[in-house]
């Protein structure tokens, strides 16, 4: 692959408007990279010098130095530094900030010098300092700082000039979502539901906003959960009629400007419905060569999943077996009895829902 191949390529996967390609640490835009040091000047104190690598131009030969005050020394691990790729030009930007001090700062180039610039607002205590393309332009655009005290979390926006335009508070409070099902072990056709409950879990905010439910990664439904004490959100949910087997139920906390997303899952495991089957024989005391109806109910335990569905078996004294199909949960058939004392049995098979049943009935035939 030749360099104009690579190249090409490269500018194909840029997003449209995206900023050209410049070498990281480029604060100046003419396509080297710049040095940045760090130096020391006491325990709470650090300068922070800039050497242009260009060799022609406003910047040419300069070295440009501000002193981070207050912010700790260079090496203290939360004196937080980052570089983003934020200009128009492809030139990339020092953003940075410390832990004692809580002011996210810039170092902003103009036409021949950089300037220091503050963001409208910061995080308390941040311990960590990200930046991001946010929208995916290609160009990096927000600043995220977040504080190991859990005391608020801000991400700042800025602009193509490398000035910053907004701050905004966003999520920083973890949550645990905990689910517990009415019953974890019922029959089919039995109602099921689980409580849902989210918990912030630093300083006791309560969780808003929607939780997502899903059984075995089927989406269910969604549920705004209102406060059941300080820090905790609960809310029921009614599940689905959930068949025979072992069954997954998620929740998923989405999060909201404060707390951040979080999941749960139980198990809910589900038997088959357990049946009576029952048989009517008319007329009760029937004559020897005349027809006599055989009807035949079978019904589930509970109902609430409908009526049993499959196929019963009737023999008279275990033979002559006739197979009927079985609607609403009831069939039936005429048969022509021999005079004496008969059994008539009757079996259902059962189905993926419901487990099978028999019953026997003596009858004495005129």
């Amino acid at each position: 692959m030749t360099v104009l191949s690579l190249l090409a390529g490269m500018l194909v996967a840029l997003p449209a408007g995206a900023p050209p390609v410049l070498p990281a640490g480029d604060l100046t835009g003419d396509g080297t990279a710049d040095a940045i040091e760090y130096v020391t000047t006491d325990f709470e104190n650090c300068l922070i010098v800039i050497t242009p690598a260009d060799t022609a131009g406003a910047f040419a030969g300069r070295t440009f130095e501000h002193e981070a005050t207050g912010f700790g020394d260079c090496d203290y691990d939360y004196f937080l530094k980052g570089l983003g790729q934020v200009r128009d030009d492809g030139s990339w930007q020092l953003f940075f900030d410390g832990y004692l001090v809580g002011e996210l700062s810039t170092l902003r180039r103009t036409a021949d010098d950089f300037v220091v610039e503050t963001a409208p607002r910061s995080t308390q205590a941040p311990v960590d300092l990200t930046v991001t393309d946010a929208d995916g332009d290609g160009r990096d655009d927000t600043v995220t700082e977040t504080s190991d005290l859990a005391s608020q979390a801000f991400a700042s926006t800025v602009d193509g000039s490398g000035r910053f335009v907004s701050s905004v508070e966003v999520a920083s409070f973890p949550s645990t979502t905990v689910l517990t099902p009415d019953d974890a072990s019922i029959n089919y056709g039995q109602p099921a539901g689980i409580l849902v409950e989210t918990t912030e879990v630093i300083i006791g905010f309560t969780p808003t906003g929607t939780t997502e439910v899903f059984v075995d990664g089927t989406f269910v439904t969604d549920v705004q959960a209102p406060e059941e004490f300080p820090g905790v959100s609960a809310v029921h949910v009614d599940l689905p009629l959930l068949a025979p087997g072992s069954h997954t139920v998620e929740a998923r906390y989405l999060g909201d400007t404060q707390v951040l997303p979080s999941r749960g899952t139980t198990t809910i495991r589900v038997g088959q419905a357990t049946t009576t089957t029952a048989l009517t024989i008319t007329p009760s005391s029937p004559l020897a060569g005349s027809p006599t109806k055989v009807s035949v109910s079978v019904r589930p335990t509970p109902a609430q999943g409908g009526p049993a569905t499959g196929l019963v078996v009737v023999l008279i004294d275990w033979r002559q077996p006739k197979v009927l199909r079985l609607a609403a949960g009831k069939a039936s058939t005429t048969l022509v009895l021999a005079r004496g004392r008969h059994q008539v049995q009757v079996a259902y098979a059962g189905d993926a829902f419901r487990t099978a049943s028999a019953t026997t009935r003596v009858v004495t035939v005129r």
